[in-house]
């Protein structure tokens, strides 16, 4: 099946490629010559990266691990398992999106189709998380640097305008 898969991704973004492949001789068809999806045979679920699963490495990792099982409803093993061979789609990636949001990140639903994992997910929100230490620190000092400035008579009547 991985096969069939790579010649899909060659004409398809990922997020197109099926979930799932099932080879079927003949296409069961109703009384109205139409495909009948219900008598459709359930795909067998195989996992082909499951002996090759990389475990969470930290806390970020386990949570979004944890994250990902909840809203997929499958067993996410690895940090690596791509989101739409899990079965993920847009509402998916929103549904993710808002948890790891709530969580204190700032996480997007372009994010999760962008990172496809949740290693990639993890170093994104790592990433985001430095620079903005690093912003709120250059903040700080222009702040402080602006404040050493102004004279001490300027202050008094800066905070006596304050109204505390």
């Amino acid at each position: 099946m991985s096969d069939l898969r790579s010649k899909a991704l060659e004409y398809l973004p990922s997020n197109m490629v099926p979930r799932w492949f099932v080879i079927l001789k003949e296409f069961p068809i109703g009384a109205t010559g139409k495909i009948d999806k219900k008598r459709l045979p359930e795909p067998s679920i195989v996992h082909e990266n499951a002996q090759t699963a990389t475990a969470a490495r930290n806390e970020l990792e386990a949570g979004l691990l944890e994250i990902w099982t909840e809203v997929l409803q499958v067993d996410v093993t690895s940090i690596d398992q791509n989101i739409f061979e899990l079965g993920g789609d847009s509402i998916g990636a929103i549904k993710i999106a808002a948890r790891v949001t709530a969580t204190g990140a700032s996480v997007d639903p372009r994010d999760i189709f962008a990172a496809e994992s949740v290693r990639r997910l993890a170093e994104l929100i790592v990433f985001r998380q430095a620079e903005s230490k690093k912003t709120n620190s250059a903040e700080l000092e222009i702040t402080q640097r602006k404040l050493a400035t102004v004279s001490a008579e300027d202050m008094s009547a800066l905070i006596s305008e304050l109204d505390l």
